[in-house]
């Protein structure tokens, strides 16, 4: 997955071998970037509305990381 310019700012902070949290996932691409590339083992990616997170739910089931990937509906 290749991320726009903003999202690649915000996983070159994170550290490698850490669990993240993306609040506000809207597609999950941040959270799928760093599981895929091996920088995240697992994280959790929250939305306050359903619709961001049936998006991110076809993302996550696309790159087949259901069981690495938690989706949240939470403010």
């Amino acid at each position: 997955m290749k991320l726009s310019p903003r999202l690649k700012a915000a996983a070159d902070f994170v550290r490698c071998g850490k669990k993240i949290a993306d609040i506000g996932t809207d597609h999950a691409h941040l959270p799928i970037y760093l599981v895929e590339n091996g920088i995240a083992p697992c994280a959790v990616a929250s939305d306050v509305r359903p619709g961001p997170i049936a998006n991110a739910k076809i993302n996550v089931e696309q790159a087949g990381l259901e069981n690495k990937i938690s989706l949240r509906l939470a403010s």
